[in-house]
C-alpha cells in the first residue's frame, strides 16, 4: 500500500512555521514566513492560489500533515501495469515474497469469506479470482527475476519460507491478529518483515540445493534423466541423448540470469541488514537506475526547453500547438527534430516512471498535473518549464539523481567536487550509464564455487564492482544548480505583447522619424545582423519592462554599461541608425528591425510567417494581387509593412480569418493611436473583400511592392501620447 507521502513531513524542506497549502487541483504549495499568504498567483490550472492580508482566496486549503491519510484496503491496478522494484525499505526480493503471501490469503479468503476480500478492494473487478491470480503469478515472476532463479524455485521459496514461519511461530490458540492503524505501525512491521526475510535469504541457495538433492534422492521421479537435467547434474555420457535439438541437456537446463533486481538482492544479502552502508554507491544506482539511465538525456531536454521558451514568447499561438506540430515545424534541422524526439521521449518515460512510483522516486507529494500520458498530441504547452508542470517536475529529478550519485561517491572518493550551471551542461557532463553496462561490468566481476557435489555457488567481488563504476561512470562528473535549470513564470508565457506594454508603462516611447525608418527598410541586408540586434533588444526591453530607465539615454550605452553585453552592443554597429536610438526608441526599433527582417526572408524564398495558423495563410487571386500592389503604390510602404507585421505578430489572436482586413487593419492602428487621417491613408489601399485570412499573403504583396516603388513621404506620424491630428499626405 503506497504511504501517505504529505504526512512525511520530514521529506518536506520547509521551515517550523511554513504551511502546506492546496489548489483546487490538488497541486501543492507551501507558504513560507509566517505561514500564511500575503499575494497572489496563479495555479498551472488557471485558478488563483495564495491570498491577501493573511486570507487565503477561496478554494486555497492549507493541509493538515499531522494526519496520516493512508488509503486503507487494497489498491494495486492490474498486474499487467506492475513492475520489479524497491518498495520504501523492501528489496524487490521481500516485496515479491510479501505480495506472493498477500495474494496467496486473498484468493484463500474468497473461498471462506468472498464478501470481506471484496470489502478490502477500492475498486471492484469482474473476475476477483482471475484478478487476484494474475497478481499472483506475476509476484513468482517478480521474485523469480529478484532471485535469478526460475518460476519452481521462486514457488518453493515460499513454501520454505512459510515452513521457516511455521517452525519459528508455532501455532497456539493466544495468537491474535494485528491491526496496523498507524503509519509506524505498517513501518514497524515492514522492519520485522525484512529482519526475518534477510537470513532466510542468506542461506536460501543452499537450502534449495538441498531440496533438490533430496528430490533427486528420494523422490519418485529421482533417476528421471530430464529431471537431473534442470537440476544441472550432468548425467553419465552413455545416458546422453544423442539426436534432435530437443534432446540437447543445454535445452532442459535453467541457466541464471543476471539481472538489475538480482544484483541488488544479492548487494543487500552481502550487506547483512540491507543499508547499503557498505556499497552506498552501487546501492544508489542499482536502487534508482530505472531513472538514472535517462540522466544521460539532460543536455537535449534543456536545448528543448530553451527552444520552448524562445518559441513561447516570439509566436503566435504557440500554446495551440500539439508535440507533432512543433516538431514538423520546417525551420527545425534534422539534428534539433532528432535532438527535442529524444528529448519528449524521456520526459514521458521518466513521467511515467513518476506517477507509477513515486515514493522510490523520492518525490514527497505528486502534484496533479497533466496529461496523464505526453504522445505527439499533447499540447507542447505541458512540456514548458513552468512550475509546477511536468517538464520541470522531470528535470529537477533528473538532476537530483546526478547530484545525489555525484555526492554519494565523493564522500566516498574524497574526490573534490565541482558545480555547474544548467547552461554548462554537455554529453560529457551527465551520468551515462545503462542496464547493460551495470550488468556487464558485474558479470565481470563474478566469482563461483564449486563444491564437490558439483553444486555452484557464485558470488560478486562488489569492492571492485564500486571502484569501477564510479571510475568509469561518475568520477569528473559536477552536480548540476538545480537553480539554473530553464524555466518561465506562467503569466510570461505569451511575452511578447505583455513586455512591450510594461515597456511603455516604465519608460515613455516614441517613433522613429520616418527617414530613420526609410533607412533600415532600404538599407539593412543582412539577416544574421538583424536577428541578432533583435535578440539583444528582447533581453534589453524585458529589463526596462521591470526596471525602467532613463528615456534619452542611448540604447548601445544602455546594453554596454548596465547589461554588460558588450558584443552585444557591438552587433548595433552594423545596422543603420541603431547606433544613435535612444532608450525611448527601442520598441519602434524592435517594430522596424522585425518588419524588415521579414522582409529579407521572403525575398530568399523563405517563411517568417511559418508560425501563423493555416487559416490565416490563404492566397490573394492574380487580379487582388495586381490592384492591391497598384493601390499600395500610392501609400507609405514602410509604414504599412512595419505595422500590418506587428499586427501578424502580436495582435492577430484578437481576429477571427472571415473578419474584413480593412476593418481589423483599422482597429489595430486606432487601438495604437494613430491620428484618423493616417489610418485612412494606411486601410485605403485594401480591398473591403480582402479577409483577415488573406492577411499573409497582404503582406507578402506589400513586401514585393516595395521592391520597384519609390514612395513618397509625407507627415511623420506623432510621437505617442500627442494631441496632434495631423495626417499622412499620400
Amino acid at each position: 500500500m503506497p504511504g501517505d507521502l504529505l504526512f512525511d513531513e520530514k521529506n518536506w524542506k520547509i521551515g517550523q512555521r511554513d504551511t502546506i497549502y492546496t489548489c483546487q487541483c490538488g497541486s501543492c504549495w507551501v507558504v513560507t514566513e509566517c505561514g500564511l499568504p500575503m499575494e497572489v498567483r496563479k495555479c498551472q490550472c488557471g485558478a488563483s492560489v495564495g491570498g491577501t492580508d493573511h486570507k487565503p482566496v477561496a478554494g486555497f486549503m492549507s493541509e493538515n500533515t499531522t494526519e496520516d491519510r493512508t488509503e486503507r484496503g487494497y489498491i494495486l491496478g492490474s498486474p499487467l501495469s506492475r513492475r520489479n522494484e524497491l518498495e520504501r525499505c523492501l528489496s524487490p526480493a521481500c516485496v515479491g515474497l510479501a505480495r506472493t503471501l498477500l495474494h496467496s490469503s486473498l484468493l484463500l479468503g474468497l473461498y471462506s469469506d468472498k464478501k470481506a476480500v471484496l470489502d478490502l478492494m477500492k475498486e471492484q473487478v469482474e473476475d476477483v479470482e482471475k484478478f487476484f491470480w494474475g497478481h499472483l503469478q506475476k509476484d513468482v515472476a517478480c521474485l523469480a527475476e529478484a532471485l535469478s532463479k526460475n518460476t519452481e524455485d521462486a514457488v518453493l521459496t515460499v513454501h520454505l519460507f512459510l515452513q521457516d514461519l511455521s517452525n519459528n511461530n508455532p501455532a497456539d490458540g493466544d495468537v491474535a491478529l494485528s491491526v496496523l492503524p498507524e503509519k509506524k505501525d505498517r513501518e514497524v512491521w515492514e522492519t520485522s518483515f525484512k529482519a526475518l526475510a534477510q537470513p532466510f535469504f542468506q542461506k536460501l541457495e543452499q537450502r534449495l540445493n538441498s531440496v533438490k538433492e533430496q528430490r533427486m534422492n528420494e523422490g519418485p521421479h529421482g533417476s528421471n534423466l530430464l529431471l537431473k537435467l534442470a537440476y544441472s547434474q550432468t548425467p553419465p555420457l552413455e545416458n546422453l541423448p544423442r539426436e534432435g535439438l530437443i534432446n540437447q541437456p543445454c535445452m532442459w537446463k535453467f541457466e541464471q540470469k543476471t539481472t538489475i533486481q538480482s544484483l541488488m538482492h544479492f548487494l543487500q544479502q552481502e550487506d547483512g541488514e540491507g543499508s547499503g552502508s557498505s556499497y552506498p554507491i552501487l546501492l544508489e544506482l542499482l536502487s534508482k537506475l530505472e531513472n538514472i539511465q535517462h540522466v544521460r538525456y539532460l543536455p537535449d531536454i534543456f536545448r528543448l526547453q530553451n527552444a520552448l521558451i524562445h518559441f513561447f514568447q516570439n509566436s503566435y499561438k504557440g500554446e495551440n500547438y500539439t508535440v507533432r506540430q512543433f516538431l514538423d515545424q520546417p525551420e527545425l534541422s534534422d539534428d534539433q527534430r532528432l535532438t527535442f524526439s529524444r528529448a519528449i521521449e524521456t520526459i514521458r518515460k521518466v513521467w511515467r516512471n513518476i506517477k507509477m512510483n513515486p515514493s522510490s522516486s523520492g518525490i514527497p507529494f505528486l502534484p496533479n498535473l497533466s496529461p496523464d500520458n505526453i504522445n505527439t498530441n499533447t499540447a507542447v504547452l505541458h512540456l514548458l518549464p513552468t512550475q509546477p508542470s511536468i517538464s520541470h517536475l522531470v528535470t529537477r529529478f533528473l538532476i537530483q539523481l546526478q547530484n545525489n550519485c555525484v555526492n554519494t561517491a565523493a564522500v566516498v572518493t574524497r574526490e573534490k567536487q565541482r558545480s555547474i550551471s544548467a547552461e554548462e551542461v554537455k554529453p560529457s557532463s551527465v551520468l551515462a550509464v545503462t542496464k547493460s553496462d551495470l550488468v556487464t561490468m558485474a558479470l565481470a566481476n563474478l566469482q563461483y564455487e564449486v563444491d564437490e557435489n558439483g553444486l555452484k555457488t557464485t558470488y560478486f567481488d562488489f569492492q571492485m564492482l564500486q571502484r569501477q563504476v564510479v571510475h568509469r561512470f561518475i568520477s569528473g562528473k559536477p552536480s548540476i544548480k538545480a537553480q539554473t535549470a530553464p524555466s518561465i513564470a506562467l503569466k510570461n508565457v505569451r511575452t511578447l505583447q505583455a513586455t512591450k506594454m510594461e515597456v511603455r508603462e516604465q519608460v515613455p516611447q516614441e517613433l522613429l522619424s520616418v527617414n530613420q525608418q526609410k533607412r533600415i527598410m532600404e538599407e539593412a541586408r543582412s539577416v544574421n545582423a538583424l536577428s541578432k540586434a533583435l535578440a539583444t533588444l528582447k533581453v534589453a526591453a524585458e529589463f526596462l519592462a521591470v526596471t525602467g530607465g532613463d528615456p534619452d539615454r542611448l540604447l548601445p550605452n544602455y546594453v554596454r554599461q548596465d547589461l554588460r553585453m558588450d558584443a552585444g552592443a557591438k552587433q548595433f554597429q552594423d545596422l543603420p541608425v541603431v547606433p544613435n536610438t535612444q532608450l525611448k526608441h527601442i520598441l519602434s526599433l524592435w517594430q522596424v528591425l522585425a518588419a524588415r527582417r521579414s522582409m529579407l526572408l521572403v525575398q530568399m524564398n523563405q517563411d517568417p510567417f511559418c508560425l501563423v495558423p493555416k487559416e490565416f495563410q490563404g492566397k490573394l487571386d492574380a487580379g487582388q494581387a495586381k490592384d492591391l500592389a497598384f493601390a499600395l503604390s500610392n501609400t507609405n510602404l514602410d509604414l504599412f509593412l512595419i505595422e500590418l507585421h506587428e499586427m501578424i505578430m502580436v495582435a492577430l489572436s484578437k481576429f477571427q480569418p472571415e473578419y474584413e482586413l480593412k476593418d481589423a487593419f483599422s482597429f489595430f492602428l486606432e487601438e495604437n493611436h494613430f491620428p484618423p487621417a493616417t489610418v485612412a491613408t494606411l486601410t485605403d489601399a485594401l480591398d473591403p473583400n480582402i479577409p483577415v485570412g488573406n492577411i499573409l499573403s497582404v503582406w507578402r504583396t506589400a513586401a514585393k511592392t516595395s521592391q520597384i516603388t519609390v514612395p513618397a513621404y509625407g507627415q511623420e506620424r506623432p510621437a505617442q501620447g500627442s494631441l496632434s491630428t495631423g495626417g499622412l499626405s499620400p
